[in-house]
């Protein structure tokens, strides 16, 4: 099925109450499909998905999906994310659930809370890192690597907008030329009278 949004194959067994949202389950299967469009998030783009769902309702204020399969490619921040297991639900511009990431910069696998609902995104994650280049995923300027195992909960798609905090134990931070290793490190960010104050200890 081709629609202005990309392309979709669907298998779904429907029910259709006389009263109340319809439900659905079954395999889905997408190409180059604008899922950030479908969404309104403007920081989202294509997505190749092949995977099961379930859930009810087509309005999307009503909207409650639960997902599990590979999403092959996704556009987000200007970077393509290769590689993900996904299982979760989406509920609006909310997702909740579980990733394992397979990306050439970013090999993580975690417990995600993300919210898209305000003009900058939330997210409460806590997994383990084994490698992420911020500079290639367009959330820093400078060429950092980083790897340990993370509790974070902030909001922001970039450095520049980050308010929240971060733990990281067993990290590793490094650039072309140097590597730290720490044990535990924690970093918040708060904005006070329109000034950002950041604490790293």
């Amino acid at each position: 099925l081709s629609t202005k949004l990309g392309g979709l194959k669907a298998n779904l067994t429907m029910r259709l109450p006389r009263k109340g949202e319809p439900n659905y389950s079954g395999s889905l299967e997408t190409d180059r499909f604008n899922i950030g469009k479908f969404l309104d998030i403007p920081s989202m783009g294509l997505v190749d998905f092949k995977g099961k769902l379930s859930g009810s309702s087509f309005d999307f204020s009503k909207l409650k999906t639960k997902i599990e399969g590979e999403i092959r490619s996704l556009d987000y921040n200007n970077y393509t994310y290769k590689s993900i297991e996904a299982n979760g639900t989406i509920q609006k511009r909310y997702f909740k659930g579980s990733l394992e990431i397979g990306d050439p910069n970013l090999a993580f696998t975690s417990d995600v809370e993300v919210d898209f609902s305000k003009e900058q995104p939330l997210f409460n994650i806590v997994g383990d890192l084994a490698k992420a280049n911020l500079q290639v995923l367009n959330f820093l300027n400078d060429s950092i690597q980083l790897a340990g195992l993370i509790d974070v909960n902030f909001t922001g798609k970039d450095i520049d907008n980050f308010v929240g905090s971060a733990k990281f134990l067993n990290a590793v931070i490094s650039n072309p030329s140097t590597k730290l290793r720490f044990d535990s490190l924690n970093l918040n960010s708060i904005i006070k009278n329109n000034i950002k104050f950041l604490h790293i200890g």
